[in-house]
């Protein structure tokens, strides 16, 4: 994976080329102060955003109740100040009443989805400005984009050389307003191309079960290879890549993104070991190799639902972090010598109280 490569899945390097056969998308430049508002700890909105909402980085509910009123007073003073982005704030109000008063935000490469479950409707349709506000403060995948998007990337030490060498090649960032449109998650496919070569679809919602697909897998498979002939071929400047597309009906398919050839990118039902060691290949008829979930497995957990969990719990499940997982056996034997001491002292309790019964009998 290369820097340029990366570079060219941008949103903003992409769109106008195919504007025709995308979602119609407004493209704002993110001013700078916006993007150290969102890497800053915590969530506060800022003002005019739609509603006040703040939840300070280290807040804390540990305060017994004869310390809550010193605690909120304490608490109003340390808040940090909302910021205000006006100009930002209006030409985002114009872009959602142009798209028809529902968007899905993103900014270069990725979109919010990950923090869709903090959102009101626990969906990315975003409706006012706090809405979107909100979706990117609690984006991990937000984050990435704006401080390690060419991490991964081969050539990134001579990137970082050119950096400090030049001040002219700061990183632009945009904001991608995308209208709003219900998508039928079985009609998404993200497709592999490798040297050039068609050489792989696969479902994209890869934890459901749907059984049309199965009936109907020639048909996608045209459908998707003749969109990319048609749309796609010859027409994006990389070799490598890869292009998320919506089959709404037959003989109807419409480009969503396009993503770099690399792990940063999910591989889904390929493994990426696969796609770099060139056992993916197309078949006699060069049709690229089409993956999908073949029977119903049961329910299975959404690929976004580890991002509602708080992080320590997941270090913790994942012995990743060993230290918090001795911090909790602790605090798990602390709870048990408190709770047998309780039942102690009650055991001794119930023992006087009958030993007082007795004594005034006799």
């Amino acid at each position: 994976m290369k820097v340029d490569d990366v570079k060219k899945c941008s949103f903003q390097n992409w769109y106008s080329d195919f504007k025709k056969v995308t979602i119609k998308s407004i493209i704002l430049p993110l001013p700078d102060e916006f993007v150290s508002y969102i890497l800053k700890d915590g969530i506060v909105l800022p003002k005019n955003s739609g509603f006040g909402y703040s939840v300070p980085a280290n807040d804390s509910d540990t305060e017994s109740d004869n310390d809550t009123e010193e605690t909120w007073e304490d608490n109003e003073e340390d808040e940090p100040e909302a910021p205000e982005f006006l100009d930002f704030d209006n030409s985002i109000k114009d872009a959602i009443e142009t798209l028809d008063g529902k968007v899905f935000p993103k900014l270069n490469w990725s979109s919010p989805r990950d923090a869709s479950w903090i959102a009101f409707n626990n969906s990315c349709c975003c409706t006012t400005v706090s809405d979107i506000y909100l979706l990117l403060k609690g984006s991990n995948f937000i984050t990435h984009d704006l401080t390690q998007s060419y991490m991964l990337c081969e050539d990134f030490n001579e990137l970082q050389l050119n950096n400090s060498e030049s001040t002219d090649q700061k990183e632009k960032f945009y904001l991608v307003l995308r209208r709003w449109t219900e998508i039928d998650p079985s009609g998404e496919f993200r497709c592999f191309v490798q040297n050039g070569v068609f050489i792989g679809i696969s479902q994209r919602e890869h934890s459901l079960y749907f059984d049309h697909i199965d009936h109907h897998k020639d048909a996608i498979v045209e459908d998707i290879v003749n969109f990319y002939q048609h749309h796609i071929q010859s027409k994006f400047p990389c070799d490598n890549y890869i292009f998320d597309v919506y089959r709404k009906t037959k003989e109807k398919v419409y480009l969503i993104d396009f993503n770099p050839f690399g792990v940063v990118t999910e591989s889904l039902l390929f493994s990426w070991d696969e796609l770099n060691g060139g056992l993916i290949k197309p078949d006699g008829s060069s049709l690229p190799e089409f993956r999908y979930v073949e029977n119903d497995r049961g329910v299975q957990p959404s690929s976004l639902s580890h991002h509602a969990i708080p992080r320590d719990i997941i270090d913790i499940s994942s012995g990743e972090d060993s230290f918090k997982l001795v911090d909790l056996l602790k605090l798990k034997i602390e709870e048990q010598n408190k709770a047998h001491n309780d039942d102690s002292d009650e055991e001794w309790k119930v023992f006087d109280e009958r030993i007082s019964f007795f004594s005034s009998t006799t």
